[in-house]
């Protein structure tokens, strides 16, 4: 004890880097448990469901990556993890899997984690491009600001109100919010879609527990195999 105040005494101007890296090194360590044991909860979880898990992912989904969903042209540093494949839908496969990215650098640096529920369907399936988010003051302010266009319901004011949803092709992405599919989303809170092509992305802000991921995954599947169902009409 006396020779480590010996050393502190005689190295004061030191102390703040030394104690920089002990925390530096303990959130490295903390991260890196904290990732060990939510990829073994995830595993298990996979296994009861009698699904498949990898721990690494970004290779398989090389393709999506260069789609138009927008998520994925958000930030850099973007990692694809935990992933649960192949769970079945008709005429489409979901995988379900946790993705990050990071904006800023230094102090300002910020990652942003989601659990993704992601649905590729056969290849006469073609959603028109869209996004659907909650409505906030931000996002209605970005709105004005770039002129972006809220596509909106008048027979509907609440779903509107609630959501703010976007697409490139306005009169395709409101035949398929079809009545049938608004009345089932507006009672749902804090969705967030994307839809390109052959895929349909559901996601949360924030990773979602592993107790939790069972039901996140009935809700996914559900909730896109509404689109499915309505673009059948068109």
């Amino acid at each position: 004890m006396e020779s480590v105040m010996e050393f502190i005494k005689n190295n004061r101007e030191i102390l703040p880097f030394i104690l920089f890296a002990v925390i530096f090194i303990s959130a490295l360590l903390i991260h890196y448990y904290s990732s060990r044991r939510r990829s073994a909860a995830l595993q298990k979880t996979a296994e009861e469901l009698g699904l498949s898990f990898s721990a690494e992912g970004e290779s398989e989904f090389a393709e999506v990556m260069k789609s138009r969903i927008e998520l994925f042209f958000i930030g850099s540093s973007r990692i694809i993890s935990n992933v649960i494949h192949n769970i079945s839908m008709p005429y489409a496969v979901m995988n379900v899997f946790d993705y990050s990215y990071t904006t800023g650098s230094g102090k300002s640096r910020s990652v942003h984690t989601f659990t993704c529920a992601l649905a590729k369907y056969d290849a006469k399936t073609e959603f028109p491009q869209f996004s659907l988010v909650p409505e906030n003051f931000f996002n209605r302010l970005t709105d004005k600001l770039f002129m972006h266009s809220d596509i909106n319901f008048d027979n509907y004011p609440e779903f509107s109100k609630k959501y703010l949803l976007r697409g490139n092709n306005e009169e395709a992405v409101r035949r398929l919010f079809s009545s049938a599919v608004i009345s089932s989303l507006e009672i749902k809170d804090n969705l967030r879609i994307f839809a390109s092509g052959r895929y349909v992305l559901y996601y949360s802000f924030g990773f979602i527990k592993a107790d939790k991921i069972e039901a996140f995954i009935s809700d996914a599947r559900n909730t896109i195999q509404l689109f499915y169902s309505s673009s059948l009409k068109f």
